[in-house]
């Protein structure tokens, strides 16, 4: 649930920071996660397993995590230029359906009858969050599905990785695992700086609250999926999408009108229950096994 919440004010931040500097997505993506590569590598000399198992133990599942992840993070990034965070997080959820075409097509999975009526309950609720209030672009949508398929992949890589470095107990498993992924993305960030123009300092401050946020629920989000699962994790984290909607609604309300519009009571209301039904949907999907 923390991983969640810090997820759903990330999503917040991220927007108030194009907006305040009117730059591209690929600014805060390089800015932020330079930041976390520092946090990372900070962090990773102190909590290391004393015996770290073979790399080739985890590197696959290591690689596969970062690419994945900072590709699907991309998409989100641009995603949440062009919308606001209560249109786009909601969405997420369609990682259910990202997940049920990849185990069909190429791990041979089959799905129960109700678990396909889930599949579809999330594709209704998509369809009814893009056309509450102002039409979601499609161009938007399509950003969104890259991201599911980015995390789709990421989470299914995490469990693995963590897994590696259980025997040294779960906060130095956790902490390893996300700090290892977070320098290979301050890598692909670094190799991003020449495509950018040259960030200032101000960019680094201003880019701190959502690389705060979002390294805290990578955190929560790696030891959550190493205790109870990658199945269990993703029905709890899909409660950001109603997350999102209701801090949407409160900074609507305060008067930020930069990171939130307004929205009409009936569109508010058919906002909340979308989200409510892709929450079920993941719930439904994920226990009809």
């Amino acid at each position: 649930m923390l991983a969640a919440l810090f997820q759903a004010f990330s999503y917040i931040f991220s927007r108030l920071f194009t907006g305040r500097f009117n730059t591209s997505a690929r600014t805060l993506l390089v800015v932020s996660h330079l930041t976390m590569g520092v946090f990372s590598l900070a962090l990773l000399p102190v909590f290391m397993p004393a015996e770290m198992p073979p790399f080739t133990a985890y590197a696959i599942p290591l690689f596969l995590c970062a690419f994945a992840y900072f590709g699907g993070q991309a998409c989100l990034f641009v995603a949440l230029q062009r919308a606001h965070a209560s249109r786009v997080s909601p969405l997420l959820g369609l990682k259910i359906l990202i997940l049920a075409l990849i185990s069909s097509a190429f791990f041979a999975e089959t799905f129960s009858v109700l678990q396909w009526v889930a599949v579809a309950a999330s594709v209704l609720a998509a369809l009814m969050l893009r056309k509450s209030g102002e039409k979601l672009a499609w161009p938007v949508f399509l950003w969104v599905l890259g991201a599911c398929f980015g995390y789709s992949i990421s989470d299914l890589s995490i469990a693995f990785l963590v897994k590696e470095f259980m025997d040294a107990g779960l906060l130095r498993a956790t902490i390893t695992s996300v700090c290892m992924v977070y320098i290979i993305c301050a890598m692909f960030s670094a190799a991003l700086l020449r495509s950018i123009p040259l960030p200032s300092l101000k960019m680094f401050v201003a880019a701190l609250p959502f690389s705060v946020m979002w390294f805290g629920a990578m955190l929560l989000l790696f030891a959550c999926f190493a205790v109870a699962g990658v199945v269990f994790g993703n029905i709890v984290q899909s409660t950001r999408g109603i997350l999102s909607v209701l801090l949407g609604a409160m900074l609507a309300h305060a008067g930020f009108r930069e990171l939130e519009s307004h929205a009409p009571a009936d569109v508010l209301v058919r906002r909340i229950l979308a989200a409510v039904l892709m929450t079920l949907a993941i719930v439904l999907f994920q226990t009809a096994r």
